[in-house]
């Protein structure tokens, strides 16, 4: 007998130093995974700014090429590429392009689900790490790209301190956009919030993609009606040289002019130095010889300024036309209409903050699209003409008075039960829509047991979580096995004991796995 248990205590402290070395070696592979991101990323960032900078001194005229120098003046193009303030010689520069911010968002949040894939990572904990890692990474580096750039004595440069908030902001925002859809966190967010909640909220998003494709559509009719004076702006720059980095230029600030389009929709317009463009009430000069200046005209208003105030109002319309059935209480369809002109509000004016700034002086300094009075005209915008819509449009008040009787009818109901001991727990919670039973949390979610189906209601129990999970958002792992949800049973058994053992023979079987061919498994699936 102590021969039998001495070896099995030799076995187990065996297999659990195995696992210890097993758990050190894909470690040790999800944090090259991870250094990998985060260095692709960085140099493809800063090889792509150095490529543009490139082609447009080779393309003006008497420009002298050298890559040193090209080199060089990438680092702070960089910085400007996470909207970081810089100083140009000695004046401020805080309106760097836009649309470098939205690709180098989108390499992160790429580069991001890249590395939590290849890294099996399909909790919250997990992304949360990559998150953190790739936010501060890119804001130590931007912060010494600002050390160097001080110490070289460059023409261009930035405060430290605001590199390393910057990048790390827009890097955070951007993995954190990648990988939402990949390690549970919408459904995180959504247990949190509620379905009706979630539902505005998504009615929130829809109304400010309407709104930017609003500003996008005032944008393109702008250009359309001035090719003519976009086109002699061209020809009077000179060479093609000068004329197509001048037109690169415009590009890279064609977001900024969508935001622009919507400012100016609303009537609130923007202005640039002494100069202000809105549809009435304008002051208008001489511009700069830019292509996308060239859409402003300097001596009058053009006639169809005027009717462009008619879109926002269509935009409130088709929101109060959409949410006039999202309730039968016209008070809750209310709710819904300010939430969604709030997401839409706070959208455009952070946009609006981030386009305005300082142009480092000249005529047309400062840039700013009025970000406190935009905000308030695209809520009013919005929310009045949706409120009158869906107020009339919809299930009236009647509705409201039905719902609060049949409410206070259930809860007397209700009571009545308690005294004689007839209530289940399957029970549905108004304000959440959902099981009276707890919700899960985190930490039922990383364990990957199902906490929402062990009920005492019986079917009922079962049926209102099924109904829950139908409704949650369709993530990449979280409806998988494997990845800490619901595992059916066939056979009747108790669920969260079916989930147990799935995730002890996982782990099993990653314990048993050699780091080489654990290696190539990872790279066959990413």
């Amino acid at each position: 007998m102590t021969s039998d248990r001495s070896a099995i205590t030799a076995e187990s402290a065996s297999g659990e130093n195995a696992e210890r070395v097993s758990d050190r070696r894909r470690d040790g592979v999800r944090v090259k995974f991870l250094l990998t991101g985060i260095g692709m990323t960085l140099l493809t960032s800063y090889f792509a700014v150095a490529g543009v900078l490139a082609t447009m001194i080779a393309s003006a005229r008497g420009a002298p090429l050298s890559l040193p120098a090209v080199l060089v003046a990438a680092l702070p193009g960089w910085l400007a590429t996470f909207q970081v303030p810089l100083t140009l010689t000695g004046v401020s520069f805080t309106v760097p392009p836009l649309l470098p911010t939205i690709l180098v968002m989108w390499l992160i949040a790429s580069a991001s689900l890249r590395v939590a894939r290849r890294s099996r990572a399909r909790r919250p904990k997990q992304a949360l790490w990559v998150i953190l890692a790739m936010g501060l990474s890119h804001a130590v580096c931007g912060s010494g790209i600002a050390l160097l750039a001080d110490g070289l004595h460059l023409p261009a440069r930035a405060e430290p301190v605001e590199a390393f908030l910057w990048c790390g902001a827009v890097t955070v925002a951007a993995a954190t956009a990648g990988l939402l859809g990949r390690c549970g966190l919408l459904y995180v967010v959504w247990e949190r919030v509620g379905e009706q909640a979630w539902r505005d909220l998504r009615i929130g998003v829809l109304t400010t993609t309407a709104v930017l494709g609003v500003g996008a559509l005032v944008l393109a009719t702008a250009v359309c009606l001035s090719l003519p004076e976009i086109l002699a702006v061209l020809m009077r720059i000179g060479s093609a040289g000068d004329a197509f980095g001048s037109t690169v230029l415009s590009v890279l600030y064609l977001p900024g002019a969508v935001l622009a389009g919507w400012s100016f929709s609303t009537g609130v317009g923007l202005s640039m130095g002494d100069l202000a463009f809105r549809p009435m009430g304008s002051s208008l000069g001489a511009l700069p010889e830019v292509p996308l200046l060239a859409i402003l005209p300097g001596q009058g208003p053009a006639p169809w300024w005027a009717a462009v105030l008619v879109l926002p109002a269509a935009v409130g319309g088709v929101v109060g036309w959409t949410c006039r059935h999202v309730h039968e209480n016209p008070y809750r369809r209310m709710r819904t209409i300010a939430l969604a002109a709030l997401v839409a509000t706070a959208s455009m004016s952070a946009g609006a903050m981030v386009v305005g700034g300082r142009l480092g002086g000249g005529g047309v300094d400062p840039i700013t699209l009025h970000p406190w009075m935009l905000a308030v005209a695209t809520f009013c915008w919005i929310a009045l003409p949706a409120a009158a819509i869906a107020w009339f449009a919809g299930p009236g008040w009647q509705a409201a008075a039905a719902e609060q009787a049949g409410g206070s009818a259930e809860h007397e109901s209700v009571v009545g039960a308690e005294g004689t001991g007839d209530v289940g727990n399957g029970a549905e919670d108004e304000s959440t829509g959902r099981g009276g039973g707890s919700t899960p949390g985190e930490d039922d979610i990383e364990d990957g047991e199902s906490g929402e189906g062990e009920t005492e209601g019986g079917s009922g129990g079962d049926a209102e979580v099924a109904s829950v999970h139908e409704n949650a958002p369709e993530d990449d792992d979280t409806a998988e096995d494997e990845d800490g949800g619901l595992v059916e049973n066939p056979e009747g058994g108790d669920p969260s004991e079916d989930a147990e053992a799935l995730l002890d023979r996982l782990d099993i079987e990653l314990a048993g796995t050699d780091p080489v061919e654990f290696d190539d498994d990872i790279d066959h699936h990413g």
